[in-house]
């Protein structure tokens, strides 16, 4: 009997998938200690006798004929697959129905019937096939298990979710796993059989090393279920992430350990800074390919193979260090996609970091408190990092369940001056501030702008008097942000300083805040609210002890004050700036500032938790409603994957976006994985009403492509919008531009 058209025997592959399942298995003792402990079962057996039965479906004499049609056709050299795709039998039902006899548990059944990810209310067709009697009766108990396990409109309702997915989601995603990789080793095309090792998380902090004091923190403080963690940007906050987890998998509360960022960008920078340091890091974001793996899978068809394995092992956080978005932990909570499950079981044998912990407005705290119940209820040990995390935030944390919270604080270098603030002056045009950009061209410098519009009007102000400074936003294609960086540290780097090259302006928005390891004496920034100001006086004199000169300004328009966007926009009345920009326009003052000072900033300007905007707690809401919906049986719209967000739900509160190339593509894409390494490479996400206003003024234009067999329109930028100097620019008059 076979099993595929290549003509691998079912007996061969089955005893294949349980070998692999073993290793697997045997890989992760600690998953199978916490899973007895917390789900009662045997993991290794439970995933054992999946594994053996998975396929058993496949000696259906139906099947078997089409499979050993589409072989004779492989033999011969030609085109197969066609006669399975034909069948009309789905091999995992038919397991099922010819294990009836066999007393499998509720998990394995699961497992077997989940295994080609078509346990899907998208696939229920599949299920009332008349054919294989007695496939609508296990649908049917699967639903009913779905539905009944707990109640769903209860108080603890998500709770209970996250317990009873648990138990299942490990069965299920290990014999996929298993399933995955002994197909690929079996594949015909030897260029196509590698899949990784599974690598244990090792980390040795360096014997010449002193600990500094928020290493020692994180140490003494390790054995708390959600430690809270506040130093200085410069303190050693990687390290200290690294010897906590190295605790957490000592003790046996975790095996791995998995970083949160709040950006992509932020993510590539920590990726390679942790990569350094442990045996093995994967990066995972929505463009982790481009700016991790398409350079080197350029090089052969073996390299694009393993890099694309690689590039799958962080995204299930399978790697002992995955570094990734908390949008890609929260986009694993909708369970809108077959992989949501193995990620969301691989997170509950992590220890979580989520560094810069104050960087998220209260839209997205709000999905982060639903994750923290998750790793409460999991006893995934969490650890959140920042420079700036007020007091007020605790009751935040307490809301997810966490009780005598206390924020651990490196108060070793807190009186020490770090910057002082030598003017605040508002400006409604550039030359109301000449004075302080006439300065910045005789030493190094670096100007933090709130808009992307505000920086490309600095730049361009510059460029006119023939000075040529970095200039660093969001719109930049994925490598170009690689160059950008690249010049940045050569510029502004420790090795620039050290080496008493540093030089140049640097013109930053919200993406230098926290991902570009720069540093400047002299700093020119935009009002904004205190936490975001911290973090770029972070790259204010960043390698020394000396004291930085920052100088703070505060756009105008119309003769009012120009928040954006840290605020809301109203039609009639333009930009309302939120409570914590008033609150620190109000308290900062002309005067040296420690870190100390500016922890007292912080919480001055924080003096309360806010409560959550409607929007925000309704999101975080359906967010437990989608894990609760979807625990068992996927959604039939389910979700792709580059994408974080649902129809029903966001992780963050932007506007809506959509994808401007910066290059047209030649032809046709032969699938979607093609194209969206297309658009990871030439793509530009904007708000849909900035691509209108490019569409209105001939800088953007709709063109028409194909994606196999569908007809899809992309907006493409015209050569002259798109430069490496200024990134995407659809607006060639800055007078009106005020977004």
């Amino acid at each position: 009997m076979l099993a595929k058209p290549t003509g691998v025997t079912l007996e061969t592959h089955s005893k294949d998938v349980e070998q692999e399942a073993q290793v697997c298995v045997s890989a992760h003792p600690f998953v199978s200690e916490k899973y007895e402990r917390l789900a009662g079962s045997d993991f290794q057996k439970e995933v054992k006798t999946a594994a053996l039965f998975h396929d058993v479906g496949k000696a259906h004499p139906k099947w078997q004929a089409a499979c050993k049609k589409d072989n004779q056709n492989f033999l011969v050299g030609g085109k197969y697959g066609s006669n399975l795709m034909k069948v009309g039998i789905r091999h995992e039902i038919a397991s099922l129905i010819m294990l009836q006899k066999k007393s499998l548990s509720e998990p394995v059944k699961i497992a077997i019937a989940a295994h080609h990810k078509k346990l899907s209310s998208g696939h229920e067709k599949r299920w009332l096939d008349a054919e294989l009697k007695g496939a609508q009766n296990f649908w049917d108990s699967f639903k009913r298990l779905s539905n009944n396990a707990f109640d769903p409109i209860a108080k603890d309702a998500f709770e209970n979710a996250l317990q009873w997915h648990y138990k299942f989601s490990g069965v299920r995603s290990y014999v996929q796993l298993a399933d995955h990789r002994a197909s690929i080793q079996e594949n015909i095309d030897e260029t196509g059989r590698f899949v990784p090792d599974f690598q244990p998380f090792l980390y040795e902090f360096p014997e010449a090393w002193e600990k500094r004091p928020v290493q020692q923190l994180a140490e003494d403080f390790s054995n708390e279920p959600l430690l809270l963690l506040r130093a200085p940007t410069g303190a050693g906050k990687t390290d200290a992430a690294l010897l906590w987890a190295k605790k957490q998998i000592e003790a046996k509360r975790a095996d791995r350990l998995v970083i949160a960022m709040p950006t992509r960008f932020t993510s590539n920078a920590l990726a390679l800074n942790v990569n350094e340091r442990v045996s093995e890091t994967g990066l995972y974001h929505s463009s982790a390919w481009f700016s991790h793996h398409s350079e080197n899978a350029k090089l052969s068809k073996e390299n694009e193979h393993k890099e694309r394995m690689i590039h799958e092992f962080a995204r299930l956080l399978e790697s002992p260090v995955t570094v990734c978005t908390i949008d890609h932990l929260l986009a694993s909570l909708t369970l809108s996609r077959e992989d949501h499950h193995g990620i969301v079981f691989n997170l509950a044998h992590s220890c979580l970091v989520i560094d810069e912990a104050d960087f998220y407005d209260a839209f997205t705290q709000a999905n982060i408190e639903k994750l923290l119940v998750a790793t409460r209820i999991l006893e995934v040990p969490v650890m959140l990092m920042s420079a700036s995390l007020p007091d007020s935030s605790l009751k935040l944390y307490e809301k997810a369940g966490y009780n005598n919270l206390k924020i651990q604080a490196d108060v070793s270098d807190l009186s020490r001056t770090r910057c002082a603030v030598k003017s605040i002056q508002s400006y409604s045009e550039l030359d109301e501030i000449d004075e302080l950009l006439e300065a910045s061209k005789t030493q190094p410098t670096i100007i933090y702008a709130n808009t992307v519009a505000n920086a490309m009007q600095l730049y361009q102000r510059f460029k006119k008097q023939d000075v040529e400074p970095v200039l660093y936003h969001s719109r930049f294609i994925e490598a170009d942000k690689k160059k950008k960086e690249e010049l940045l540290l050569d510029m502004l780097g420790a090795s620039a300083w050290k080496e008493n090259k540093a030089n140049g302006i640097a013109i930053l928005t919200q993406i230098g805040e926290i991902s570009v390891n720069i540093s400047a004496d002299f700093m020119i920034s935009e009002l904004c609210p205190i936490d975001r100001l911290v973090q770029r006086v972070g790259r204010l004199s960043r390698f020394g002890k000396q004291v930085g000169s920052l100088h703070v300004i505060l756009p105008m328009r119309n003769e009012k004050e120009y928040p954006a966007p840290y605020g809301s926009y109203l039609r009639q009345t333009g930009w309302e700036a939120n409570p914590a920009f008033v609150k620190t326009k109000d308290l900062l003052e002309l005067k040296d500032y420690s870190a100390a000072d500016f922890v007292n900033l912080v919480n001055q300007v924080y003096d309360k938790q806010q409560e959550s905007p409607s929007d925000a707690k309704n999101n975080a809401r359906c967010l437990e409603e989608l894990f609760i919906a979807n625990w068992l049986i996927l959604p039939a719209d389910e979700m792709k994957e580059d994408e974080e967000d649902t129809m029903q739900w966001k992780s963050r509160n932007i506007p809506a976006q959509v994808t401007v190339f910066t290059k047209h593509p030649d032809g046709y894409f032969k699938n979607y994985m093609d194209f969206q390494a297309f658009k990871n490479e030439w793509g530009i996400a904007i708000p849909i009403y900035l691509a209108q206003r490019g569409i209105s003024n001939g800088s953007i234009s709709s063109s028409e492509i194909g994606i196999r067999d569908e007809k899809r329109n992309i907006l493409v930028a015209s050569e002259s919008a798109y430069s490496f100097e200024e990134g995407l620019n659809i607006d060639y008059n800055f007078d009106n531009l005020y977004c």
